[in-house]
């Protein structure tokens, strides 16, 4: 009899139990009001996972944040079901889709977007990653940056005859994209080979999609948009005609089988970019140009180009020599303009040459290291030059920042008298390094200028120099073995 009343017990208990359980239930109705007197009206079924939108005019940005969030997806009234959302249906009335609104729902494959809807905010599908299809109406008039960015199993997109204005990188990284349509009557783009231009055809806009293997620019093209091949999954050659005279940032970045690059002889181009992801007033991130392209092997500038950014080619793994041109005067970063940054610049294993046209008067090159025009400043040493030994030109006053940084090959470094200055990081994660020798010359040392934790923990490397000296100071401060000589 105890026996049977526990078991009545214990089912008792489960029965409680699971009928405490949260369930959702099978549909809900939440309103919301957003800057003004109209609501927002959103339901979202369970059942069938369907969310509706119903409202009239323009919700603001702000109804879809939150205090500390990121840009992207920080907050939406339905935020609680975005990894469960199938099918989004917006009803007439409502005029824009705002920031964020749908972005990182990663069940999403279906969206209805109704013809008053005249504006898509910036990342408002991001990385929705199952979404397929999307046909914008008519009505549409702007698109902003990354709406569709890494919606990456979209593969048509029709866009209709109002769109006037897209932001940066709107379709970009979205891998399954191949029918790229435009209505005839629109007055301001075209699609030609799944390339997005202008209607007259002289701004390229996105060119991700491209099915070719080789593809030479237009010759009315004059302006390249930002990131605009990049990501491409298929691109190995690309012709720069001399009809562009703008090629804005990050515009062939990660294009993993992008071998060859050819410039006009007669290039306009004056300033090739990377492309900075701003939050706020703070750069989140930048993309070079021709970053991680890690089939590149040679790469020649055009003569007439004046600047470049310094993630040009970062993480080229392949590329071996870069040319530059008689008319290159900048190497630049965002924190310090019209300065070098080795490590940054030319991280590429394997590259063996810097080369520069003997008319350049900013800089030139020596044994394919890279210098000022009167080489007493040596910018950078490639990370993939496979010496053992370097000794620092007479005449060689200043060793810049990351000069060396991240070289594997080199076991000794003589430093020539004369030199003066150290830069930050100059000689920083080279783990072949066992000695180097530096003259009482140098009386300043950069942040971390010869720096690798195996130094100090293994005794590896050993810093000749004079006896109370800033060698001899440094080596004691930053506890690397010191020998006089």
């Amino acid at each position: 009899m105890k026996q049977l009343k526990f078991s009545y017990f214990v089912l008792f208990s489960f029965l409680v139990l699971f009928l405490l359980q949260p369930r959702e239930a099978s549909a809900q109705t939440i309103t919301k009001k957003w800057g003004g007197e109209t609501p927002l009206t959103w339901s979202y079924d369970t059942k069938s996972r369907v969310l509706t939108l119903s409202g009239k005019g323009e919700p603001t940005d702000d109804s879809y944040s939150r205090d500390g969030g990121d840009k992207i997806c920080d907050y939406s009234p339905w935020y609680d079901y975005k990894d469960k959302i199938k099918k989004v249906v917006i009803k007439e009335g409502l005029t824009r889709i705002s920031q964020s609104a749908f972005a990182n729902c990663h069940q999403l494959t279906e969206v209805t977007i109704p013809a008053s809807v005249r504006s898509i905010g910036d990342y408002a599908f991001y990385e929705s990653d199952k979404l397929k299809e999307i046909c914008l109406p008519d009505s549409v008039q702007k698109i902003g940056s990354e709406s569709f960015f890494g919606c990456n199993a979209l593969h048509r997109v029709v866009i209709g005859s109002g769109l006037t204005k897209v932001g940066g990188r709107v379709f970009a990284n979205c891998a399954k994209l191949e029918q790229l349509e435009v209505a005839d009557q629109n007055p301001a783009f075209m699609v030609e080979d799944n390339i997005l231009f202008s209607k007259d055809k002289k701004i390229l806009y996105t060119a991700f999609h491209l099915t070719k293997e080789s593809y030479t620019i237009p010759e009315s093209v004059t302006r390249i948009k930002s990131m605009a091949f990049a990501w491409s999954q298929k691109l190995q050659n690309i012709n720069i005609g001399d009809s562009v005279t703008e090629m804005e940032g990050g515009t062939f970045y990660s294009c993993k089988k992008l071998k060859k690059v050819t410039f006009g002889a007669n290039s306009k181009i004056k300033s090739i970019k990377d492309y900075y992801d701003y939050f706020g007033d703070d750069v989140e991130d930048n993309y070079g140009a021709f970053e991680k392209c890690s089939a590149l092997t040679t790469l020649s500038l055009p003569k007439n180009l004046e600047s470049i950014d310094h993630h040009l080619v970062k993480d080229c793994n392949r590329l071996k020599t870069i040319t530059f041109g008689s008319k290159l005067k900048y190497i630049r970063n965002y924190v310090e303009h019209y300065t070098v940054r080795g490590h940054s610049f030319l991280t590429g294993k394997d590259l063996v040459s810097i080369k520069v046209s003997a008319a350049n008067k900013v800089f030139s090159s020596q044994n394919g290291v890279l210098y000022s025009k009167d080489k007493k400043k040596l910018y950078v040493y490639p990370c993939g030059k496979k010496n053992t030994e370097f000794r620092t030109p007479n005449g060689v006053t200043e060793i810049g920042r990351d000069a060396f940084y991240n070289n594997n090959y080199l076991k000794k470094i003589i430093i020539n008298n004369g030199v003066k200055k150290i830069g930050e990081t100059a000689f920083y994660n080279i783990k072949s390094l066992r000695s180097i020798y530096i003259p009482a010359s140098v009386k300043t040392f950069g942040y971390m200028a010869i720096d690798y934790e195996d130094y100090r923990s293994q005794n590896k490397l050993t810093i000749y120099g004079k006896k109370r000296s800033k060698a001899y100071q440094y080596a004691k401060e930053m506890e690397i073995k010191f020998r006089s000589y």
